[in-house]
């Protein structure tokens, strides 16, 4: 992942074709009120529009920090910041599931991160961060459940449309 001196430098670039400097912002879960600071930060370092895309903070523990991102955006553009955001009107989401993993295990790339997953001890760490919820980027299963994580596409064909919660009895079984 890209520093904020790194993207600050490469959004320098966008100042010169006068373009928009539009982000999926780095964490909309715990750190959200840092990382729309951090897309702020690099707007006004370089002086070009920001745009913030599908604004919003995930996870229920972090449902009322969008009042204090949004007060900030505004704050920012009576400073002179064009700064705006977007969000798309459902609470549902879409990723891959390895984004339901804390960042270090997917750190060197997936060769790396299948690694991981098959090491005994690292298996019990990403157990131990869920259960300390000491993961970074946010606890989807905690904020989601079992229940509420989907599989929308598989190799398996039988696990999609269901839960995470639905498949581990599958799989137990198996």
């Amino acid at each position: 992942y890209s520093t904020t001196a790194e993207l600050v430098e490469l959004c320098g670039e966008l100042k010169v074709f006068r373009r928009v400097y539009a982000s999926h912002i780095r964490n909309e879960g715990r750190d959200l009120l840092e990382s729309v600071q951090e897309a702020i930060e690099i707007g006004r370092k370089n002086n070009i529009t920001v745009q913030i895309s599908h604004h919003k903070a995930k996870g229920k523990s972090n449902w009322g920090k969008v009042r204090y991102t949004l007060k900030t955006m505004e704050q920012e553009r009576s400073k002179g910041l064009e700064i705006g955001c977007d969000v798309y009107p459902y609470l549902a989401g879409a990723t891959t599931i390895t984004s339901i993993l804390p960042s270090w295990v997917l750190e060197g790339g997936i060769s790396k991160m299948l690694e991981r997953l098959k090491n005994d001890e690292q298996r019990k760490r990403i157990k131990r961060d869920y259960i300390e919820d000491n993961i970074k980027d946010g606890n989807d299963l905690k904020d989601a459940g079992l229940e509420g994580i989907f599989i929308a596409s598989s190799k398996d064909h039988r696990y999609e449309g269901m839960s995470i919660g639905e498949i581990i009895p599958c799989l137990l079984r198996s």
